[in-house]
């Protein structure tokens, strides 16, 4: 006797494999850019992407940074995104236009000898925002990292349970963090000729244990660009790195020696630069960089 078609497909289906439980949607979380108040943007575009490597450590999260932002929504939009973060009327387009559930957004501002770090999540959804973290940090640019890293954590665990590990000292040596760092270096005056620090963006490519530096020169005066510092070095095992760089112009010139480590993604390193300007003897001028590995896919 034939076994009706019907038996037949229940057999079937009761020896299939049973699918597997479907991946859980995660939510999107946009980190945009940091608004600049008294201090270099370039240092704002820095703590931004150190925001964004501390939000990437949260697997329940799927990260879009300043670029992805810029891509989706063009820099003008990106720009009013960035001027409209407690304003619910502008906010509602633009987070349909980005597709995300969350921002985080903030500023960067400059008290006296003083950084402000102020950090917030929006939730699109509801167009409000949720949640704030604020530190005042007085001191050097490694501390204003820190608070930066200690806010993020402290606004995403509750949203999206504990973060992955961060990268260990022992993970810092060479082929361990081949990428693009974006940083600020910081300089002192030159004497005669400027009377206040310098800090400028500075950009560093770690590639198989080899190391490349690159930012732009100003004129202190008239805010043109006079030339490029560029130089290359090495990244040893430990992670400890040493790099010599150069740059010349009508009249001027510098060579430079830099060394320090990288640990985890932070790079930190010190020199000086021997400078040669006009008539005068050669001189030193001493300079830090604090960078930090820039967006991960």
């Amino acid at each position: 006797m034939a076994i009706p078609s019907l038996v037949l497909a229940l057999v079937a289906l009761a020896q299939s494999p049973a699918a597997g439980p479907a991946s859980p949607a995660r939510d999107k979380l946009a980190v945009p850019g940091f608004r600049a108040l008294e201090v270099e943007p370039a240092l704002a575009d820095l703590l931004s992407e150190v925001a964004l490597t501390e939000a990437a450590r949260f697997k329940a999260l799927e990260v879009v940074g300043q670029s992805d932002v810029a891509a989706l929504l063009g820099h003008e939009r990106q720009q009013e995104l960035l001027g409209c973060q407690d304003d619910s009327r502008c906010m509602a387009p633009i987070a349909g236009a980005l597709g995300a559930d969350y921002l985080l957004v903030g500023s960067i501002g400059r008290i006296g000898a003083s950084t402000r770090v102020d950090l917030k999540i929006v939730d699109l959804h509801l167009a409000r925002v949720v949640a704030r973290e604020g530190e005042t940090v007085s001191g050097r640019d490694e501390a204003v990292v820190e608070a930066v890293q200690r806010a993020v954590l402290q606004l995403l665990e509750p949203l999206a349970g504990p973060p992955a590990a961060a990268p260990s000292a022992a993970s810092a040596g060479a082929g361990g963090g081949d990428g693009h760092y974006l940083g600020v270096i910081t300089c002192d005056p030159i004497p005669g000729e400027t009377k206040t620090p310098l800090r400028i963006k500075v950009t560093l490519r770690i590639e198989h244990g080899q190391v490349e530096i690159q930012r732009e020169i100003y004129h202190p005066q008239r805010l043109v660009l006079i030339g490029m510092e560029k130089g290359t070095g090495r990244v040893g095992s430990d992670g400890g790195i040493s790099l010599s760089s150069a740059a010349a112009g009508m009249g001027w010139s510098f060579d430079a020696k830099y060394a320090g480590r990288r640990e985890g993604s932070e790079i930190q390193l010190t020199g000086t630069q021997v400078w040669h300007l006009g008539s005068r003897p050669p001189f030193d001028r001493p300079c830090a960089i604090v960078a930090t590995r820039s967006e991960i896919n």
